[in-house]
């Protein structure tokens, strides 16, 4: 934790019209994805086009010569464009399936989020600190305020790999160290949001920081019982942050909930299909 945790009692009830403005983390509708869309199609047009145009340049070249039917060279030739588009979608084939997991990742990761709003959570994305820089998404609810940091990794064929929470440096998947150090990234965040928190005096509220693998279970070391940083994945979400030992009057979550209200980007929470 980044201050001491408050030890008084309260049961919080939130305004819905807090919960009706809150926003999820994922937004499939972004201009990048549209963007890809629509080259698919610019490209699945002009593959046709290609197509017909060589069989139209066939059949003028038989007229012009004069020449009879070859269908051993019509068929080499087809041949070869259908076992090149098979190496093709051979070598994209891996990539879909990625996507395809990061995809439910993020359905499970948004499903979660919706759950906890639904239990007195209240979900804000897009927070920028007092220095205009981006806190990510924060959750307040009456266990404390979360700064989340969520990590999207695909994963190989061996589906059994797991996220090793080592020690309060350290995150390995296997033999390999987790690369760009979310560790780190989240407590520079909470250390914002916990800095932005005390400029409106409320600084007797902790931020806890928590990095999220969507898709992937997280292990932790039986010796290593008291994290800095939460390490979680799509599952343990929930019960990470409502058993979390803080406990905030209902008083400091409206005036936590208030004044996110400002420093977040307004969207509105889509439903989980």
């Amino acid at each position: 934790m980044l201050i001491p945790p408050l030890r008084s009692q309260g049961v919080s009830r939130l305004l819905a019209e807090l919960n009706a403005t809150r926003l999820s983390l994922m937004d499939e509708t972004g201009s990048n994805e549209r963007r890809t869309r629509l080259l698919a199609r610019v490209a699945e047009y002009l593959l046709v086009s290609l197509i017909v145009l060589v069989i139209a340049g066939i059949e003028v070249g038989r007229w012009y010569f004069n020449t009879p039917p070859q269908p051993v060279w019509v068929c080499a030739f087809a041949a070869g464009l259908i076992g090149y588009a098979a190496v093709r979608v051979w070598f994209i084939l891996p990539q879909l399936r990625t996507l395809g997991r990061e995809r439910e990742a993020r359905r499970l990761l948004r499903h979660v989020l919706q759950g906890l709003c639904a239990k007195g959570y209240v979900l804000f994305e897009g927070v920028t600190g007092a220095r205009g820089w981006s806190l990510g998404s924060v959750v307040v609810g009456p266990t404390g305020v979360f700064c989340l940091v969520s990590r999207f990794l695909p994963r190989g064929r061996d589906l059994s790999e797991q996220v090793i929470h080592q020690d309060d440096t350290s995150l390995r998947i296997g033999s390999h160290k987790v690369l760009a150090d979310p560790l780190d990234q989240a407590r520079r965040a909470a250390a914002g949001l916990y800095e932005m928190l005390g400029a409106e005096g409320l600084e007797t509220v902790p931020v806890q920081p928590v990095v999220i693998f969507p898709g992937w279970t997280v292990r932790r070391p039986e010796s290593f019982t008291d994290p800095e940083v939460l390490v979680v994945g799509d599952q343990s979400l929930e019960e990470a942050i409502r058993g979390a030992v803080n406990r905030l009057e209902p008083r400091e979550v409206i005036a936590v909930c208030l004044l996110l209200e400002k420093a977040a980007r307004p969207q509105v929470v889509v439903p989980a299909r």
